[in-house]
């Protein structure tokens, strides 16, 4: 079995565990909820299904590694500093990391540790030397290069703390949707899938929709409230929601209320939990180009169809990213297979 083969088989395996709720992952679950309020178990399980889908998938995993074969298994130590904004964000790198040859020095988030031990655990019953390949470690040390995520000033600091090895650091960014007014019912909810899955604290979330002036915001709002009234059921989301009308009330901008959400006309890209920001145009040749100027703040680009100069994904994909899909548009594997 070559090391491709053997990297397919094990991660291949892995969902199974996945789909057939093997080691105790039920279990798992219950206790990552119980870390962090953040992850409900309908968050848990919406990542472990993508894992399981798209990252994991024999087929798929095999078409990917095909452009890169052959890989030999190298004494490279790479040093990974997982976010916790959302569950399991890291895995494609730990996977980018173990298929390059590489092996994985992992220090987790406080806010994210527990699915990360029941993947390193289901592993070891898979194929121990893959496992091997793993390290779960409270400081980084001796490593050759490094991947690492954070809020906008840690990658700074990132940015000078590894400055001496070969490195990827990546700061916060979101997703945004154009609308063009064609918009129905179906595109609304799919709209609500990239904005709220995650409750809207992961890199590919809509934080902000650009629309035509004078859009008639109704038809969206109402949609949005009545498919994803569940997130009200979440304290903290209806907490910062709260907190941010009683701001929007006290400054006045210009904005729309749902139950949901709250629209604010911002010209951020960023915006708070239960805050969707919206910015209006005139030509969508223009936005184009705009947007275009400033990708290197935006991770994913959801609209109905196809934009000029730009990749994006239909509505409610956002979140369904494949194993080319690398974050911030840097090839993980290109710089993992060349240290």
């Amino acid at each position: 079995m070559s090391f491709e083969q053997q990297v397919i088989y094990c991660f291949s395996q892995l969902s199974e565990y996945i789909y057939e709720d093997k080691n105790h992952l039920e279990e798992s679950i219950k206790k990552a909820c119980l870390n962090n309020p953040w992850f409900t178990a309908v968050e848990c399980k919406s990542m472990l299904n993508q894992i399981a889908k798209t990252y994991c998938n024999k087929d798929i995993l095999s078409q990917w590694l095909k452009q890169y074969s052959p890989i030999k298994p190298k004494s490279k130590n790479v040093g990974l500093i997982a976010a916790g904004n959302i569950p399991l964000v890291a895995f494609h790198d730990i996977l980018c990391i173990i298929a390059s040859g590489n092996t994985c020095q992992l220090k987790l988030s406080e806010k994210d540790q527990v699915l990360y031990h029941w993947l390193h655990e289901s592993l070891k019953l898979i194929d121990l030397e893959i496992a091997q390949k793993i390290s779960i470690v409270e400081k980084l040390t001796n490593y050759d290069a490094v991947i690492a995520t954070g809020s906008s000033s840690s990658s700074n600091l990132f940015q000078s703390y590894f400055k001496h090895v070969p490195h990827i650091i990546r700061s916060h960014r979101n997703a945004i949707a154009v609308l063009d007014g064609s918009e129905d019912e179906i595109d609304f909810v799919n709209i609500g899938k990239d904005i709220f899955q995650y409750y809207g604290l992961g890199c590919r979330n809509v934080s902000k929709i650009y629309v035509p002036f004078g859009y008639n915001f109704s038809n969206l709002i109402r949609t949005l409230d009545i498919n994803f009234e569940h997130v009200n059921d979440h304290t903290k989301y209806k907490n910062n929601y709260d907190y941010n009308f009683a701001l929007c009330i006290m400054n006045r901008p210009n904005f729309y209320q749902g139950n949901t959400l709250l629209l604010v006309e911002n010209k951020s890209i960023a915006s708070p939990i239960g805050i969707l920001n919206f910015e209006y145009y005139n030509d969508l040749n223009d936005l184009c180009e705009k947007l275009a100027k400033n990708e290197i703040r935006i991770q994913c680009i959801s609209a109905k169809k196809n934009l000029p100069n730009l990749n994006t994904v239909n509505f409610g994909n956002c979140q369904n990213p494949s194993l080319e899909d690398y974050a911030d548009g840097i090839n993980t594997m290109d710089f993992l297979l060349n240290l």
